[in-house]
C-alpha cells in the first residue's frame, strides 16, 4: 500500500520505497521528461498532439503504479522500523511532489509557457465562443448557438429568433442552466502572426482583456475592401481548407426538408421538367441534354448570424457574401456528361466539373484578356461509382476543387490589387449545380461562408465597399473580430486610456499590451481544436 501511495503523484517514489533506488530514478526521470513534453505541447501546437501526449503520460503513470505495487509485493518482508521510516518518507514525497506542478501551473511557469482563459465575449464567434446557449430545432433537428447578454444567467426566449436552416420557430434549449463558454490555452512563446487569435489588454481599459484575430503586422498598410483584407495594396489569402474555424455553416440539406416555409436559403430546379427530382432529402438528376440543367440556390447570402440575436450593438446593414464553400455528396454518377458546381459574381464565373470516369476540371471565365479561359484539369485515381463529395471553394481570390478533401485543381479568380476591387455595388454571388448529359443522385448539399469583415472605419471613405487604408506604425498590430457585425476592433479606432494618449496608434494594439497567442480550445471536449 505504501508503494502504491508513493507513486500516486509521480512514477518512481513507490519503487524507491520498495528498495529499488535505480529503478525509481529511471521511472522518475521518464515521468519528468513526459511532463516537460506535455507542457511544451500545451504551450505550442496543442490540438490532437496535446491529447496524445496526455494519454501517454497517463499510461506511463499507470504502468509505473503497477510496477511499484509489484516491487512492494516482493520486498514486503521488512522490519517495523524500516516500514515506519518508509511510510514517513512516502508521506513527505506525496506532500512535496505537487509543489513543482503547482509552481508551473499557478506561478511564473504559467506565464512563460501557457495560460488558461475563459472566453468572455462573442466578437470571435463562432471560432471562439463566450457565454452562450445551445438551441435545437424540433422541426429539422439542427442545433445552433446563441450568445447571451452579460446580465443573463440563462437563455431567455427571443421573439425574432428562428432556425437558421428551416426557419422553424419551435426551438428547445439543449444545454444546462449554466451557460457554457470556451476555455482556451494561450502562449507567450509565439510572436503574433497574421490570422492568429490574440489575447491583449485593451488600450481603453488595461484591466480588461480583449480577444481578436491579428490581421495587420507592424509597418504594413491594411485596407478592407468588400470583406477582403488587402495588405500593401494586394489581397492576402488564407490557406485553403486551413483555419476551419473561419468557415460558418449557412445551409445543410440534411436539416432542411423540401419546401421549408421559413427557410431563407433553399435549392430549386430551373430546367426542363424531370431533370431534377426531390426524393426525401436527396435529389435525383437525369439530363439528356448537352446544355446544363440547373439546380439553383435561391435567397440572398449575407453575413447574418443567429449567435448575434442578443447583441447589445449590431452594425447595420447586413453584408453581402461571395466567398463560399459548396459541397455536394454524390452517391451515383453515370453517363458521358458532367456534373458541375458553378459560382458567379461581378461578371466572373467559376465552374468545377467532374464526370463518371473521374476526369475533373476547374474553369474561370470573365477575367479579361490577361486570364485565358483554359481550365485546370485533373483525374481521380479511383472509381467514383460508389460516390464522393465534390467541393468547390471560393476564398480570397482563388478557386479550389476538391474530391473527398483531396485537392484536384486550383485557379486565380482575382482581383488581387486594391485598385481593381470594390468598384461595383455589393451583390450576392449566384450558386448552382448543373447536370449535363448525365444522371445520378445527390444525397446532401452543404454550404459554408467565409468570415466577412464589414467595411466600417473611423476614417471616412468614399465607397461603401472600401475602407480607408491605414498605415500600421512599428510595434503595433491591426486586429479584427471574426464576428464583424458586433466586434469593436481596429476598424472603429477604440478609445485610448489617458495614460497611453500620444504613446500608441489609435485603433491598434501595441506590442507591450499583447498578452499571448491562443493555441487551442481544450474545453469543452466537443470543441477541442488547435489554432497553430
Amino acid at each position: 500500500m505504501a508503494c502504491w501511495l508513493g507513486s500516486l503523484t509521480f512514477a518512481g517514489p513507490g519503487q524507491w520505497l520498495s528498495g529499488r533506488p535505480l529503478r525509481a530514478v529511471l521511472w522518475f526521470c521518464g515521468e519528468l521528461l513526459l511532463v516537460g513534453v506535455w507542457l511544451l505541447v500545451a504551450a505550442g501546437t496543442g490540438g490532437w498532439c496535446l491529447g496524445a501526449i496526455t494519454v501517454a503520460v497517463a499510461l506511463y503513470h499507470l504502468v509505473g503504479w503497477v510496477d511499484a505495487a509489484r516491487c512492494g509485493w516482493w520486498f514486503r518482508k521488512v522490519t517495523i522500523e524500516n516500514s515506519f521510516l518508509r511510510i514517513v518518507a512516502m508521506a513527505a514525497v506525496v506532500a512535496a511532489a505537487p509543489v513543482p506542478a503547482g509552481i508551473l501551473v499557478l506561478g511564473p511557469g504559467r506565464e512563460l509557457l501557457a495560460g488558461e482563459y475563459q472566453v468572455s465575449e462573442g466578437s470571435m464567434a463562432t471560432a471562439l465562443l463566450g457565454r452562450h446557449a445551445r438551441l435545437g430545432c424540433r422541426g429539422c433537428g439542427y442545433a445552433f448557438k446563441v450568445g447571451l447578454l452579460p446580465s443573463e444567467r440563462k437563455y431567455t426566449p427571443t421573439e425574432n429568433l428562428s432556425c437558421p436552416m428551416c426557419g422553424g420557430e419551435d426551438l428547445a434549449v439543449v444545454n444546462s442552466s449554466t451557460p457554457p463558454r470556451d476555455r482556451i490555452l494561450a502562449s507567450k512563446r509565439f510572436s503574433p502572426g497574421r490570422w492568429d487569435p490574440l489575447k491583449f489588454r485593451s488600450p481603453a481599459d488595461m484591466s480588461t482583456l480583449g480577444l481578436k484575430r491579428v490581421v495587420g503586422l507592424p509597418g504594413e498598410e491594411v485596407q478592407i475592401i468588400d470583406g477582403e483584407i488587402f495588405i500593401n495594396g494586394s489581397l492576402v489569402s488564407k490557406p485553403a481548407l486551413a483555419h476551419e474555424e473561419m468557415w460558418l455553416r449557412v445551409l445543410d440539406t440534411e436539416f432542411q426538408a423540401e419546401g421549408s416555409a421559413g427557410a431563407k436559403l433553399r435549392w430549386q430546379a430551373n430546367g426542363s421538367a424531370g431533370a431534377w427530382q426531390a426524393e426525401g432529402r436527396s435529389w435525383l438528376f437525369d439530363s439528356a441534354q448537352n446544355r446544363p440543367e440547373l439546380f439553383e440556390l435561391t435567397g440572398e447570402l449575407t453575413d447574418e448570424l443567429a449567435y448575434n440575436v442578443n447583441a447589445l450593438e449590431y452594425i447595420e446593414p447586413k453584408a453581402i457574401i461571395h466567398d463560399v464553400r459548396l459541397g455536394v455528396q454524390l452517391s451515383q454518377l453515370q453517363g458521358p456528361g458532367r456534373l458541375s458546381l458553378l459560382w458567379e459574381h461581378s461578371g466572373r464565373q467559376v465552374r468545377g466539373s467532374i464526370d463518371a470516369a473521374g476526369a475533373a476540371s476547374l474553369a474561370v471565365h470573365g477575367l479579361g484578356q490577361q486570364q485565358p479561359d483554359v481550365p485546370e484539369t485533373a483525374h481521380l485515381s479511383r472509381d467514383i461509382a460508389s460516390g464522393l463529395e465534390l467541393m468547390l471553394v471560393i476564398r480570397d481570390g482563388y478557386a479550389y476543387l476538391y474530391a473527398d478533401k483531396e485537392l484536384l485543381c486550383q485557379a486565380a479568380v482575382g482581383p488581387f490589387e486594391a485598385e481593381a476591387a470594390g468598384q461595383s455595388l455589393p451583390q450576392s454571388c449566384r450558386l448552382s449545380i448543373a447536370a449535363s448529359n448525365c444522371r445520378g443522385r445527390i444525397r446532401r448539399i452543404r454550404l459554408d461562408r467565409d468570415v466577412h469583415y464589414r467595411t466600417m472605419s473611423a476614417t471616412p471613405s468614399q465607397s461603401p465597399l472600401r475602407a480607408a487604408a491605414v498605415k500600421i506604425e512599428p510595434g503595433h498590430y491591426y486586429v479584427l473580430g471574426d464576428n464583424s457585425a458586433v466586434s469593436n476592433d481596429s476598424r472603429l479606432g477604440w478609445q485610448i486610456h489617458p495614460s497611453l494618449q500620444g504613446k500608441i496608434q489609435p485603433g491598434m494594439v501595441p506590442a507591450e499590451l499583447t498578452e499571448s497567442v491562443v493555441t487551442c480550445i481544450y474545453w469543452p471536449p466537443a470543441r477541442w481544436r488547435s489554432f497553430r
